[in-house]
């Protein structure tokens, strides 16, 4: 079989695009961290949406929970949140975890 000059270049692009996508991959992994997080969460009976990176993106924890700053702590393993609803009255440790939060984070 005789390789071309369009082969090798159609093999590298297809070899460039499967190291990309690879790549992707790894980043998708939620971190240890991430996952603990979920795990705490899940306890408490938060509802929790995924994006297609498998990152949690929202966070609703129950009315009937108190938010405990335990399960606040957690938040920071979660970089791509950017929805967080909650009910009852926070600490000033459990407020002192959601700062420097994503914008659309939103109490209730």
């Amino acid at each position: 079989m005789r390789i071309t000059t369009f082969h090798a270049v159609a093999l590298l692009a297809v070899l460039a695009a499967f190291s990309s996508a690879v790549s992707q991959a790894d980043d998708a992994v939620p971190s240890p961290a991430a996952r603990a997080a979920v795990k705490a969460l899940n306890a408490k009976g938060a509802l929790i949406r995924i994006d297609g990176d498998y990152q949690v993106i929202s966070v609703t924890l129950p009315s009937n929970q108190q938010p405990a700053d335990a399960v606040l702590a957690h938040l920071k393993a979660l970089p791509k949140l950017d929805s967080l609803s909650l009910a009852g009255n926070l600490s000033d440790a459990g407020l002192a975890h959601l700062k420097g939060g994503s914008s659309g984070w939103s109490g209730r």
